[in-house]
């Protein structure tokens, strides 16, 4: 286990602030999404569609206090795990983008794989 150095409070607003703020910005873009979600031949325990900036604010919470835990660790894979996170960030970003207005649901599922991708061959 790798130890936390110092806490600093302007490293944890910043990963808060990141990461809220791709989502915020995410969220902004594809705010009409919701007649798009609508429209989907959803099964009978798909959540209402209420719950996804509820459920996503609190992920981009931990996403953000994660990363200033990774960010403060002592740890040699800082430097690697933080480029990871920021490519997933990307993806989290850029996958509403594609789906929603075009649904293209091969593209979407083929760019969720290049964070683990690409974790997975980082040496």
């Amino acid at each position: 286990m790798y130890k936390i150095k110092n806490k600093n409070l302007k490293a944890l607003l910043i990963s808060l602030l990141v990461s809220l703020g791709v989502g915020a910005l995410s969220g902004f873009l594809t705010r009409n999404s919701v007649k798009v979600y609508s429209q989907l031949n959803l099964p009978s325990l798909a959540p209402p569609s209420w719950v996804f900036p509820v459920v996503w604010t609190i992920l981009f919470v931990l996403m953000g206090i994660s990363t200033y835990i990774v960010y403060m660790s002592e740890s040699p894979y800082t430097k690697g795990a933080l480029a990871v996170y920021l490519l997933q960030l990307a993806v989290n970003f850029i996958w509403p983008l594609i789906f929603f207005p075009c649904t293209c649901i091969f593209i979407c599922i083929n760019l969720a794989y290049i964070p683990l991708a690409i974790s997975y061959f980082d040496d």
